[in-house]
Order: C-alpha cells, then structure tokens, then sequence
C-alpha cells in the first residue's frame, strides 16, 4: 500500500515538469523541485523515479494488445486495407498533447542531469539513474519501433535551443547504440532486489533482451549493419538471466489447467512474472478486462491463430486431410492443451478462481454476438460474477514473463546459426513440458503453411526458426507482442489477408459444445417468436462474418 500512495505523491510533484509539447523541453521546474532544493537524499530520487512508472502499459494494453495483428479482430473488417494502422499525423506519441512523449523525456532528462547532487551512496544514485535510463531505453525503443527514426535528445535544453527543437531525425543506428548504452547501465547498476513491482537488475536484463532480438532481426530482415551485434546482446541478456536461477515457469504439474491459471489468478505468480502492473481489490486498483470479454466486445482470435496450434501428439494440425473445412466441433479434439485454456472450444468449462485446482461446469458462452470469428478469449478471464462488471478485474497484467526470456534465447540463437538441442531442452522444451506436449528436437520437418507465412526465412536454421516463431505465437498470445514480432520479421503482409473465423458448412442447427443438443442454428427465415427472431438475426450476422462476408 505504502508503494501506491508515494507513486501518486510522486506524480503530483513530479507532474509539473512534464511537458505535453516537444517545445517545451526548455521549460523549467518550479522552485519546490529545483535542484538546489529537491535533489538532496536518497528519499527524493526515489520519489522522483517513482513518477518514472506510470510509463508501464495498463492492463487492457496488454491483455488486449492482439487486437493489431494476425492473432485477433475485433470487427469483421480488413483494418489494414481500410488504413487503420497508418500512423497519422497527430499520432498521441508524437502529440503535443501526450503526457507519454516528449515531456515524459524531458523529464528524465532532467533527474540525469541533478540526481548526483544528493547525498547518498554512490550505488544508490546509481541505482535510480538506472530506473530513469531503463525507462529512457523503453521510451526510445517505442519511438523506433512507431516511428523509425526520431531526434535522440539527452539532456534538457533552454530556451535558446531552438535549433536543437526543430533539427532532423537521428539515424536508427544512433538511437538503438543509445538505447543499448542506458540498458547496458541500467543492467550494471540497479539493484538486484527491491520491492515487489519495481525496476530491478533482472527487469533490465529481460528488457535488454527484449528489445535486442528486436533490434537485431529487424535489421537481420532488412539487411542492415549490425544485426549480429544485436542477436548476441539478446543471446547473451536472455543466458544471464537464466543463468541466474531467479525466476522459474509457474507449474502446479497439472497442463489442463495450469497456463490459464497463470493469467487469471488475482496475485500473478511472482516466480515466473518478472515486470508486472499490479492491481489489487484492496487498493482500488483494478481493470475492466474481464468485463470487456464478457461483454462480447470481440476480443477474437483467427482462424490462422487456432491452425498454428499443434496436436497433443506434437503433430501438425495443418496436415490433417480436410483441417480447413472442420468444424467448429471437430477441430479442438486432441489440440495442445493451450489451444482449450486460451479459447472458447466445445470442452470449456468455465472454471472456479476460488478454487483453481479443477474446472466447474457452467453454461458454454456464446461465440455470436459482436464476436467476429466464433473463438472467444479466456485467456486473462476471470470467471467471478464480481469482476465480470467493469472496472472489477484484480488479474495482475504481465509486462514480461520468464517464458518470453527463454523463447528470445532460443530465437537469437537460432537467428544466429548457434541453436543445440541442448538449447531447445533449456527453453522451448520447457514450455513444452509444462504444456504437456511433446519435446521440440532439432531434425523436425519443415511446415510448408509456416514456410508459406515467413518466405523470408531461409538457410540451415530454418525449420527450427519457424517452430520457435510458432511457439512464440502461441505462449505469448493476447500478451501485445505480435504485432512488433510481425514488424521485425518483415511480414507485415500477413496483416492484409483477409482474417478468417470458425467454419460452418452451410444452413443449420450445430451442437457447438458437444452435450447433444443444438444451442446454434444458421436459418434463412426468422422465427415468428420474438425473441428467437432476434436470436437468429445475431446469429445470421455471425455467420456472415464467419464466412467472411459483409455484415448485414
């Protein structure tokens, strides 16, 4: 509690110096934060770089971050090809009006610049200059990956500077060289233990790791300078780390219901979450994503997300004679346990957070409605008819999970012609095991559907790259990652098909969840009954945007 009320202390002072415009980066403090005045214990820089941490994404950001990419839609529609990912020019990260640009820079530039005038130990000044240049690093990192290049500014500038305000954009090669600087100081200088839900040492690490393999296979896929510099850093990032024994995947040995768990739970699991946002009923802290789930508001997966899961056994789905035109009913049977404990199927059975060691039967939602694929997310749902109404989830939202680390060493290795079987044993395989699904090996075969989505890829390494990015895809879903996964790779293309939802034969009653009577039917007639008139007419709808057609 005590970490909450100082973090909003810090907001209100810290407030008066972040500016909303890029021009206003010569403006000064007031009197009261000064640096003759403020900066002159340990408990000030910490107050300071506590303002630093409303930076880190909410949790509809995250839990519903999908909504870019392949993986989700939230209407029947081609955003791309309408231009809804066309940044424009009054984008709020480069706005005049954006508490998270420009002002939010200044900001820390300012702490820079004055935090060595207090009077603490060398290693804890060290330690918040470590905060405010990790949060520096993940500013400039979302700035490269919106905008490309962008102006690198690191200190505060006066009023005087007005050729500094307007001058070009830096090359990427510069800010990424800067990113890696503050990351490099943030790892060697902060903390390796502080409180719950703050920047420390193994934060900076998974982080450094993170935006490494970005960096390093966007220019690997673009044929730009560097990329193997970058590959290492996140190699080697990603093995510290491990190598660390601090964090561990979160397990109860039992795979059916166990990665749902992780991400429903009120108090995440601090043994596999490195960086989270916290929420918490008792401080009033809470999100409205169980809410926005429950409500229908079209959190759906694709039809390429669902095929990319394997079966239990460890084969393809994708090689099954006839897995395009299966069912609804047909095509969860026998599927990595994931596949059930992230999407609505026709074996759910909402489960019980008061008592998460078993499942408990309750009516199968619907998969109509403003749902525009037929499968409906649970990951993240809370199944309490307390925080199905808005702003009542308590789930803590995951910023970074020890999985992603294992993932980005096995990727970088690979990327970089070095992957063992020993490596995939590390990492990919324990994924795996928790799953339980069978172990990922060197000699696997090579998927024509994922070589047909990333054609860019190619020599030795190529079948192993391919099943990493499929691991990838599937462990970290719904987690607002795939979308810059896509941009790194090069196949931004993959954003203009046409995205594709459950398939249903034709006109129809359907037994969606298998207890043998119909809940669903596709008609061409309304019922006279008023109300089962209104029932057909969503579920016309429904299945016009199933089959890909405009709705009516």
């Amino acid at each position: 509690m005590c970490k909450n009320k100082f973090l909003l202390l810090s907001l209100i002072i810290t407030g008066s110096i972040v500016t909303s415009c890029k021009k206003e980066l010569d403006r000064f403090p007031i009197a009261t934060i000064a640096p003759q005045t403020f900066f002159k214990t340990e408990k000030d820089l910490e107050l300071f770089t506590n303002g630093f941490y409303g930076y880190i994404p909410s949790a509809q950001t995250i839990m519903e971050g999908d909504g870019q990419s392949d993986n989700q839609e939230t209407v029947p529609r081609n955003r791309v090809v309408e231009g809804a990912h066309l940044i424009p020019s009054t984008d709020s990260r480069w706005s005049t009006n954006s508490s998270l640009s420009w002002g939010y820079l200044r900001n820390i530039n300012y702490f820079l610049e004055n935090y060595s005038k207090a009077d603490a130990p060398d290693a804890a000044k060290n330690h918040h200059a470590g905060i405010a240049r990790f949060f520096r690093a993940w500013f400039y990192y979302d700035m490269v990956a919106r905008f490309g290049d962008v102006p690198w500014y690191s200190k505060t500038m006066s009023s005087e500077d007005t050729e500094q305000f307007n001058r070009p954009r830096d090359p990427r090669t510069l800010v990424m060289d800067s990113v890696l600087a503050d990351l490099n100081f943030a790892v060697a200088n902060l903390r390796t233990t502080t409180p719950l839900w703050t920047i420390h040492k193994y934060v900076a690490l998974a982080f450094k790791a993170r935006i490494c393999l970005f960096e390093g296979t966007w220019r690997k896929y673009r044929q730009l300078a560097d990329a193997d510099k970058f590959l290492t850093q996140a190699k080697e990032a990603a093995k510290e780390l491990i190598d660390a024994n601090k964090y561990t995947l979160y397990t109860t040995g039992n795979p059916d219901v166990d990665y749902y768990n992780l991400f429903q739970m009120d108090a995440i699991s601090t043994s596999e979450v490195i960086l989270a946002r916290e929420y918490r009923t008792d401080l009033n802290i809470m999100h409205s994503v169980t809410a926005d789930i429950n409500g229908g508001y079209g959190w759906a997966y694709t039809k390429s997300l669902i095929n990319s899961y394997l079966m239990k056994d460890g084969s393809r789905f994708t090689d099954k004679p006839g897995y395009a035109t299966m069912t609804y009913m047909q095509e969860f049977a026998n599927r990595d346990p994931r596949l059930l404990q992230t999407s609505v199927n026709p074996f759910y059975k909402r489960f019980n957070p008061s008592n998460i060691t078993g499942p408990k039967v309750s009516p199968n939602p619907r998969i109509g409605g403003a749902n525009p694929t037929g499968y409906a997310q649970i990951k993240f749902y809370q199944d309490d008819p307390n925080k199905v109404i808005y702003g009542q989830s308590d789930n803590d939202a995951p910023i970074i999970r020890y999985a992603e680390a294992l993932l980005i060493y096995a990727e970088a290795r690979a990327e970089l012609g070095e992957l063992t079987q020993a490596d995939l044993d590390l990492t990919v395989n324990k994924l795996r095991a928790r799953a339980g699904m069978p172990a990922l090996t060197m000699a696997v075969s090579l998927d024509p559907v994922l070589a047909a989505q990333y054609p860019n890829v190619s020599g030795p390494m190529k079948n192993i790259v391919l099943e990493i990015r499929r691991e990838r895809r599937v462990e970290l879903v719904s987690e607002n990652l795939r979308y810059l996964d896509l941009m790194r790779w090069k196949v931004g293309a993959l954003l203009a098909e046409v995205f594709k939802g459950a398939y249903f034969p034709g006109l129809g009653e359907y037994d969606l969840n298998l207890d043998g009577s119909p809940e669903y039917a596709i008609v061409t007639a309304q019922p006279t009954n008023p109300t089962l008139a209104l029932l057909m007419l969503l579920l016309i709808q429904t299945y016009f945007c199933l089959m890909g057609i405009p709705a009516i």
